[in-house]
């Protein structure tokens, strides 16, 4: 083969190579080869701070308890002569909103609902110098006892009921010379209702609150009443000379918080 073939072959060859690499245009142009790994791209992004903001503070909701009141066990609950709600209860449950993440919402109603309230769960629980019995356990529970009575002497921190009579009466001795011809004044739901009713032979005369009760003894409706002793001790101190307390302690008796079965919390 002579030389100026093979420059032609070599001349031919290049331009064939040059053709293959340029980039060709319209209809002609080649499709990507679906054998190929597609090329990655990198796109541009913010620098991350170097002290990241601290995630939201959560503060959690205090729960509300709604606390069935009976606003008539003074010095235990009553309401003061600014028409506040005071007594050793509602310090005890103040204390307690102070160290729980509580809020305390009374409610003042009669001892019946207040009992009833709790057993159904209307109320979260319930205070008012009330008794632990076992009739009341099968349909609430209570926390453990923050006031015994024991036998202790008639004072304002004896727990339990006590009998009284109207001052100078000398036919009342105590609950067992209590008779058919006796009219005892009671409150409505308390441990001193089923106790005339269950104990004695006296007639049983029922009133929605103590205070009736204890008018009831000074105007002559009744013969004695049987009340909570810290009712009938701040009545004797602010009304000297119209009651007298006749004995110790009727009952044996623990003061307890009532909570609804249900919620053991």
């Amino acid at each position: 083969m002579n030389s100026k073939r093979i420059a032609c072959m070599v001349m031919g060859c290049a331009v064939w190579v040059l053709a293959a690499c340029s980039t060709p245009a319209g209809d002609n142009a080649p499709q990507a080869d679906p054998t190929m790994a597609p090329v990655a791209t990198w796109t541009a992004t913010a620098e991350p701070s170097a002290t990241p903001a601290p995630p939201p503070t959560v503060t959690p909701a205090t729960r509300t308890l709604k606390v069935a009141i009976n606003a008539a066990f003074k010095p235990f609950v009553f309401i003061d002569e600014n028409g506040k709600l005071a007594g050793f209860d509602i310090d005890l449950l103040n204390a307690l909103d102070e160290v729980a993440d509580v809020e305390v919402a009374y409610v003042n109603t009669s001892i019946e609902d207040m009992l009833a309230g709790v057993a159904s769960g209307a109320y979260d629980a319930a205070i008012s110098a009330i008794t632990v019995t076992p009739a009341r356990q099968e349909r609430m529970d209570f926390t453990v006892p923050y006031f015994r009575a024991g036998q202790a002497p008639v004072s304002f921190f004896s727990a339990g009921q006590g009998l009284a009579t109207a001052m100078g009466s000398t036919t009342i001795t105590g609950t067992a010379s209590l008779d058919a011809s006796h009219r005892v004044g009671v409150k409505q739901g308390t441990t001193g209702a089923e106790f005339v009713a269950s104990q004695t032979a006296a007639q049983v005369v029922e009133y929605a609150e103590a205070q009736q009760a204890l008018d009831g003894l000074t105007a002559g409706e009744v013969d004695a009443v049987v009340l909570d002793i810290s009712i009938l001790a701040d009545y004797t101190i602010n009304n000297p000379g119209a009651i007298m307390l006749v004995g110790g302690p009727v009952t044996d008796e623990e003061y307890a918080i009532a909570v609804n079965k249900q919620r053991p919390e």
